[in-house]
């Protein structure tokens, strides 16, 4: 058995595709689709360019188990294990392996285990990682998606970015938000309702993907005040209505906490259905 660090990308999205087929091994960091596989390895080389991502046990010129390490963020997400076989030892060696390098770029680990895989799931527990939260991911199909009209909706304009932000630090106080100005025109988009005032009460950012065939709810937030007046029905069929308006989109995925059951019949009322348990279990180093 040799452990290595870096990959032929090829054979790595071979070998994740093949798994991630499987039901169990799939996580929404990584999906079934071959190209969308390669699209995340090169983007995560991109945006780690001081360390080597991809660590791989290998026999007789074969990938055992691989992983595949994110330290861009404010922590580093592991991305795996992704393996075949159930030789915990070997996951616990191949991962000292890649600490052995990565150490010193890291404070915590968060991995994203599919719920149904009892292998990564016994991994991560063997090695001290700690549950921090669980997740569904929700999908609605092109075909089960009915349009409707939004007419209190309408897209963010600049001057109101401040206004955006300080309302997602309100409705989503342990999360960052994120805004893009170069690509956030077409790629993603942030769409605002408001109040007589003129005010921004609520806002859903929606993230389109043709080249994955798929779009992505990343926010939906309504201004505690303004909340039981139909108004996050209205951004949701304004952030479907954009994803959806692109022909090569053939689904809308979003992620809750498993927990909150009053979102999740939210969405359930526009057709999602849940496709994925997600558990994110985390890892201090220092």
């Amino acid at each position: 058995m040799n452990f290595v660090k870096g990959y032929p990308i090829d054979k790595l999205v071979d070998y994740i595709a093949e798994l991630s087929n499987e039901n169990k091994h799939r996580i929404e960091y990584m999906d079934n689709h071959p190209d969308s596989i390669r699209f995340e390895i090169e983007h995560i080389a991109i945006d780690n360019p001081e360390i080597e991502t991809v660590y791989v046990a290998e026999e007789d010129g074969e990938i055992e188990c691989l992983f595949i390490f994110d330290a861009s963020g404010a922590h580093t997400e592991v991305i795996g294990p992704f393996t075949k076989g159930y030789d915990i030892a070997m996951m616990q060696k191949l991962f000292a392996f890649a600490l052995g390098h990565l150490i010193a770029h890291m404070k915590y680990l968060e991995f994203a285990i599919n719920g149904d895989n009892a292998v990564a799931l016994l991994f991560v527990e063997e090695i001290g990682a700690v549950l921090y939260e669980e997740n569904y991911v929700l999908v609605l199909p092109r075909e089960s998606y009915k349009m409707n009209d939004a007419p209190q909706v309408s897209v963010m304009e600049e001057h109101e970015l401040d206004s955006v932000e300080q309302l997602f630090g309100r409705v989503f106080p342990d999360y960052r938000f994120n805004y893009y100005p170069e690509t956030d025109v077409e790629e993603h988009l942030v769409q605002v309702t408001h109040n007589d005032e003129n005010n921004v009460i609520g806002f859903i950012h929606t993230v389109v993907k043709e080249e994955f065939n798929d779009g992505l709810i990343s926010y939906l937030g309504v201004d505690e005040r303004a909340r039981n007046q139909g108004l996050g029905s209205e951004l949701m069929n304004a952030g479907l209505k954009i994803i959806f308006q692109h022909d090569d989109i053939t689904e809308a995925y979003l992620r809750i906490d498993v927990n909150d059951m009053i979102t999740e019949k939210f969405y359930e009322n526009f057709g999602f259905e849940t496709s994925i348990h997600t558990k994110i279990y985390r890892l201090k180093l220092i």
